[in-house]
């Protein structure tokens, strides 16, 4: 699907003022010029806070469960705003969580096109930056997050059964996990398992399998047959990482994993794909304030009171931004320092020209200006998990228990849709935020 991406020109204002007596008298200071300046700016102060200012609401409403309130606060956002990659992105989860898996993809793609087209498009905005503060530039979107783009693009074509539009958008993931990684950005497993099960889906297996072995080879705790995709955890687990993922019989990774294929030739197989919990939010990833825990969502699946098999946290987004911003941090400090050299060299230069000017410049331009870009993908969610468990070959709806931490409290979930097929593998993905599902029935407690 392609989507034409109208072309913007960056905005430039100079103002060049020259007093008739070669002084900054009272005639100057009362004239248009003075008002031109002022105007710039309140232009300026503008830039710094215009945009996005639907974002916060709209956040409150899907993770209140007013998922309609949500998309509706997202239409109607400006579409010119330097914040539209994040629009795009809020608006594609908003809509996934609906259950609008094509209007999903199309907004996910956009944002992913747009954020390419920023890459060599944003001098001018660059450049603004530089007087302002970083939150004038136009959002593009962590490297992780711009990878998420296909993930969830991806998990929308299986919804659907579209597994070429799938594996399309499992290339895309390979190529951006390629790109980000040579930039000393963080591998991640979840974008590798899911890249894997498209290829898989739509036939590519030596592929695939390479996909697997790569996830497997950075996914910590979980152990993945690179010619199954099927999971488990390393032997060497403790019992605490053991009850973070919620899969305490699986001792034998590997005969665990070749116990569950056998199986499978009797039946059929359902992967099911979990997006559970909550992602910090831009200013908790910055100061990294979201705590660790080694109790992470454990999700069990049932099929007619029988169990099928747990599923393994492939993914922590909260430790990806975090990784991320750290890999950044010098580079934005150097940046802020000469933001601030050139706003101190702005208010000097003021001063010379009329007295008592610099001040005011330097409360705006430091004072009021100068602050931290906080902007990120704040719907996503914080686990990405992973189940893959032998089923009935006529498997038409299961169940899900999910359990937050070692001892929290348990939520049932009836799942009937989405559930694809293709032979007897069965697709299916989740998506909850504390408390409960966003598209899903209402929970029954345990």
């Amino acid at each position: 699907m392609h989507f034409l991406i109208p072309k913007r020109t960056p905005h430039i204002l100079t103002v060049t003022a020259e007093p008739e007596n070669g002084t900054l008298g009272p005639e100057w200071a009362r004239g248009p010029v003075t008002l031109i300046y002022a105007a710039f700016l309140a232009f300026i102060f503008c830039l710094s806070g215009c945009g996005g200012r639907n974002l916060g609401s709209a956040r409150s409403d899907f993770y209140s469960g007013r998922l309609e309130q949500a998309e509706k606060v997202l239409q109607e956002e400006n579409p010119d705003s330097t914040d539209m990659v994040l629009v795009l992105m809020e608006r594609g989860t908003v809509k996934q969580a609906l259950g609008k898996f094509q209007e999903s993809s199309a907004d996910l793609i956009k944002a992913s096109e747009l954020a390419d087209m920023l890459e060599t498009y944003s001098v001018g905005r660059g450049a603004a930056s530089m007087m302002v503060n970083d939150t004038v530039q136009s959002f593009r979107g962590a490297p992780f997050e711009r990878t998420y783009l296909h993930d969830l693009t991806a998990l929308n074509h299986l919804a659907q059964g579209r597994w070429e539009d799938a594996a399309v958008e499992s290339r895309r993931i390979i190529q951006s996990l390629e790109r980000h990684t040579a930039d000393d950005y963080p591998d991640d497993a979840f974008s590798r398992y899911v890249a894997g099960f498209g290829l898989e889906m739509a036939g590519d297996y030596s592929n695939a399998q390479v996909q697997y072995r790569l996830a497997g080879e950075i996914a910590g705790n979980v152990f993945i047959d690179e010619h199954t995709g099927f999971l488990a955890l390393k032997p060497q687990n403790t019992p605490e990482q053991t009850e973070s993922h919620g899969n305490s019989t699986e001792k034998d990774p590997e005969a665990y994993i070749s116990s569950a294929n056998s199986t499978v030739h009797g039946g059929g197989h359902l992967v099911c794909f979990l997006l559970l919990g909550r992602s910090p939010t831009g200013e908790q990833a910055w100061n990294s304030s979201v705590p660790s825990t080694p109790y992470s969502p454990r999700a069990e699946i049932f099929h007619r009171g029988t169990r099928l098999g747990g599923s393994y946290v492939l993914s922590d987004t909260y430790l990806l931004a975090v990784t991320t911003a750290r890999k950044q941090a010098l580079k934005r400090l150097a940046k802020t320092a000469a933001r601030i050299a050139a706003k101190e060299s702005v208010a000097r230069a003021v001063d010379d020209m009329a007295q008592g000017w610099g001040d005011l410049v330097r409360i705006i331009l430091i004072g009021m200006l100068e602050k931290p870009d906080f902007r990120r993908w704040e719907t996503l969610p914080r686990y990405m998990a992973v189940a893959r468990v032998p089923c009935p070959e006529d498997l038409q709806d299961f169940d899900l228990v999910i359990r937050n931490g070692k001892i929290g409290r348990s939520h049932k979930f009836h799942i009937t849709s989405p559930i694809s097929r293709r032979g007897r593998v069965f697709f299916s993905f989740f998506r909850s935020y504390p408390p409960g599902p966003v598209h899903h029935s209402q929970p029954e407690s345990e």
